[in-house]
């Protein structure tokens, strides 16, 4: 369920931007908490696959080797980069709202997966002009 989950929404996410955007523009940046753990290896080759679909998109993958700071780098490279969204995978949940501020200045979308529940805390809409955080939100995701 969580790969489905997360591969649609990182295609979702890069079709939200091909129409409007040329091939070199489409970036969709995606990062991932550890590249070796068995089952974000599944989700990486699917998201792969489903990008190849989609070739006005360009895939900027990065393995974040269960290093939140590290992961936080990734994310303002991504930015200075230009994606036009961000799927993330985190390293430490606790570290949503810093990253969705990230994403907030720059007016990036952010689609975001965890394993722990403590991301519902945060509120990302896909909208960039509305993308707002609320804390203690009970549903990941709400228009605004």
């Amino acid at each position: 369920m969580n790969k489905k989950v997360l591969t649609l929404s990182a295609v979702m996410a890069s079709m939200l931007f091909g129409a409007a955007a040329h091939a070199a523009d489409t970036r969709i940046g995606v990062t991932i908490y550890k590249y070796d753990d068995n089952f974000m290896s599944v989700v990486r080759k699917a998201i792969e696959q489903d990008a190849k679909a989609a070739p006005d998109v360009q895939l900027l993958m990065n393995d974040s080797q269960n290093d939140q700071s590290k992961q936080n780098d990734q994310i303002d490279v991504l930015l200075a980069k230009g994606v036009k969204a961000l799927a993330i995978n985190l390293v430490d949940p606790a570290a949503a709202g810093t990253v969705i501020e990230k994403a907030r200045g720059q007016n990036v979308p952010v689609v975001s997966s965890t394993k722990n529940r403590l991301v519902r805390r945060w509120i990302a809409t896909t909208k960039p002009t509305t993308l707002a955080l609320i804390p203690k939100s009970p549903a990941l995701f709400r228009a605004i």
